[in-house]
């Protein structure tokens, strides 16, 4: 059973989902601490597959695990157990295996990266935001094309009507603001 509340969180600011595992079926609420427990027995593990965040989800798929009074991604955490601290600079908690969105926690997957890498690795892997948007209009190619029409010299407003998007859209795709994550 799901329960829809709305949360602000660190890690996201969106719908979450209290979805948690329960092996007899059903849904029940983690018992204090198991979450930690859990994140726990995954550090040095030999497994090479995915392992699926039991627990409470965001909308975007990614596993959220609170820490003081903090609440942040559960990779994020499981990187900053496995490689320290993020390196200086804004680093994201990318995940090798493409498939972060689905709720893989598997430390053999998770590494520092900067928004750069993680948005190319992304790409490679077909996992990127906007793609998987079932209400995105542009894909990454249309992205990347529309970005070098733009260079040389077409307006946002035209860009917007070839698309069939608000100029807006085409502004902020253009310009990094939306997309970001591409080259």
């Amino acid at each position: 059973m799901l329960h829809r509340n709305i949360r602000m969180m660190g890690c996201t600011q969106m719908r979450v989902r209290e979805e948690s595992y329960n092996p007899q079926g059903g849904s029940m609420k983690p018992k204090k601490g198991e979450t930690k427990r859990f994140v726990r027995s995954l550090i040095g593990t030999t497994n090479q597959r995915c392992i699926a965040w039991p627990y409470g989800k965001a909308g975007n798929g990614y596993g959220c695990i609170r820490v003081g009074k903090t609440q942040m991604t559960v990779a994020r955490y499981v990187c900053m157990l496995v490689h320290g601290s993020p390196p200086p600079g804004p680093m994201h908690a990318a995940h090798s295996c493409g498939r972060g969105a689905d709720g893989c926690v598997n430390p053999n997957h998770i590494r520092w990266a900067s928004p750069q890498e993680n948005g190319l690795d992304m790409v490679k892997h077909g996992s990127s935001r906007g793609a998987r948007n079932g209400r995105a209009r542009l894909m990454p190619v249309d992205v990347i094309f529309m970005r070098e029409l733009w260079r040389n010299g077409w307006m946002f407003k035209d860009l917007a009507k070839l698309w069939g998007v608000h100029h807006n859209t085409s502004r902020l795709a253009c310009i990094g603001e939306s997309w970001g994550h591409l080259p």
